[in-house]
């Protein structure tokens, strides 16, 4: 009788150390993956130990069990139930009849358009289940400057680069992930206008982790969008610009040089405090260009509006005396006169009359004492400092008054034309 109980305990006990076994989730106990394709109407994905979804193409998806039982695989998913039999990397049953052949997508290779980002990146979910998720939180929960839904991911933000004197746009990265989450590559996909900016955004974009993106259940290679946004400290304001009239979607905005509407309008675009130019290029008909230098106080926003056709300036106070621009663009060009003589107060017309565009533009060094001030205050719509924009329509007239200017020689030169020797003093009695 000791003997018989012995022997049964012995079983029991190397039974109970099968089921054990059974039960570790050894790599021949257990599957995982994603199983399906073109010769399986099922959809199956393998959690491990015991868990499957299953999914019959066209219903949802079912919660159940499976077992690794040799080659066969019972799988019980709600009142569905089948069994497989394991074929390598397959998996070999019956639906309605019929054999069916269950492979591991995993293993079926990534198509090569996968390689690059482009506007279909994606399309169909070929390149992965779930896209590559940041792992540090973005510091704005939702982005979005005009991308498409599927891009607003949030936004990274970063300071403006102290060499922008305005507010850079907002600049969608694309971003190779790797299988670990390192960022293996990033540059600008859509946006940014600032150069540096756009660089920053790069180099902050190299030093993220990511949870990488997954195709049925296994970490893969994969681009993703990630937006990034500027901010600027210290004091700043806006400039509003409007330009009207002629073809306006071909109408364009700069600020400092860089491009900030095209086509206007430009709404409270923040700047830097401090002196900027505006420059709109506007098509027309006619066509036009418009330099204008303005000064934003911290807080204060610059409002402008320009059209096609320049509104009439007032007639200035004072006397007036007129200089005629003249050349024909190539071999000759000169201002008449090229000496002029006027007292204190006077506004001096130049007229554009042929071979241009030209313009007018002091040389700094000429300028007696206290008169670059009284320029500036007498030289609208400058382009730069004593420099006036240029005149491209015929009989295009450019106003500089000489109020306030100290008495002295002033020295004057058209831009395009200072190899030609277009060049006229001013003196002021």
């Amino acid at each position: 009788m000791k003997t018989r109980m012995l022997r049964w305990l012995a079983r029991v006990a190397l039974s109970l150390v099968a089921i054990a076994a059974w039960g570790t989730g050894a790599s021949a106990q257990s599957l995982s993956g994603v199983y399906g394709g073109e010769k399986c109407p099922y959809k199956l994905t393998f959690r491990g130990k015991d868990v499957v979804y299953m999914q019959i193409i066209g219903i949802a998806e079912v919660p159940g069990q499976y077992k690794v039982d040799g080659d066969k695989v019972p799988v019980t998913a709600g009142i569905y139930s089948t069994v497989f039999t394991r074929n390598g990397d397959a998996l070999v049953g019956l639906f309605e009849g019929q054999t069916v052949v269950c492979t591991n997508l995993a293993r079926t290779p990534i198509p090569s358009s996968c390689d690059h980002f482009a506007y279909d990146y994606n399309r169909g979910n070929i390149c992965f289940d779930t896209r590559p998720l940041l792992l540090t939180p973005t510091s704005k929960a939702k982005g979005g400057n005009g991308w498409s839904p599927d891009q607003r991911q949030g936004a990274v933000v970063l300071p403006a680069p102290a060499d922008a004197s305005i507010m850079p746009n907002p600049v969608l990265l694309a971003i190779r992930v790797s299988r670990d989450g390192r960022t293996l590559e990033a540059g600008p996909w859509k946006g940014g206008n600032v150069k540096t900016f756009n660089d920053a955004a790069v180099d902050m974009a190299k030093s993220l982790r990511w949870k990488p993106a997954q195709r049925y259940g296994e970490a893969v290679e994969a681009w993703v969008p990630l937006e990034f946004q500027a901010v600027i400290a210290g004091p700043s304001g806006f400039i509003s610009v409007n330009v009207t009239g002629g073809d306006e979607l071909g109408n364009s905005v700069y600020i400092d040089r860089v491009l900030v509407g095209n086509p206007p309008p430009v709404i409270n675009y923040q700047v830097r405090a401090g002196r900027h130019t505006i420059y709109a290029m506007i098509k027309g008909p006619p066509y036009r260009e418009v330099n204008e230098t303005v000064q934003v106080a911290s807080g204060a926003t610059v409002v402008k509006s320009y059209g096609a056709t320049p509104q009439e300036a007032a007639e200035p106070a004072g006397s007036v005396v007129e200089v005629k621009m003249t050349g024909d663009g190539t071999t000759k060009a000169a201002f008449e006169p090229a000496t002029l003589t006027v007292k204190g107060g006077t506004t001096v017309r130049f007229i554009n009359v042929s071979g241009g565009p030209h313009n007018i533009a002091f040389f700094a060094d000429s300028i007696p004492k206290g008169g670059a001030e009284a320029l500036k205050n007498g030289m609208a719509n400058a382009m730069g400092d004593l420099t006036g924009p240029f005149l491209v329509q015929p009989n295009e007239k450019y106003d500089v008054s000489f109020a306030g200017a100290p008495a002295g020689t002033y020295k004057i030169y058209c831009m395009p034309h200072v190899a030609l020797g277009m060049k006229i003093t001013v003196k002021v009695q």
